[in-house]
């Protein structure tokens, strides 16, 4: 997480480089209602595989007797 804290000194270098070579373009400062629905289903993507991986159904789930050994397919009969 903080490998994103060198990117915060280039961000701001960029936005002054681009303020000196084009001072009167849009600054595109803010989220368009795409990116607002896709940053929500994105998140709702995400905190469904968390969900599924921490607390996985459960009829899903293989109980620790029925899981197979190592080597062993698991199959059913």
């Amino acid at each position: 997480m903080l490998n994103l804290l060198p990117l915060l000194h280039v961000q701001a270098s960029v936005n002054e480089l681009n303020a000196e070579l084009a001072p009167h373009s849009a600054p595109n400062r803010r989220f368009s209602r795409a990116n607002w629905a896709l940053c929500v289903l994105s998140g709702l993507l995400l905190g469904s595989a968390l969900a599924n991986i921490i607390a996985p159904p459960a009829d899903k789930a293989l109980a620790e007797d029925e899981a197979p050994a190592l080597g062993e397919s698991h199959s059913a009969e």
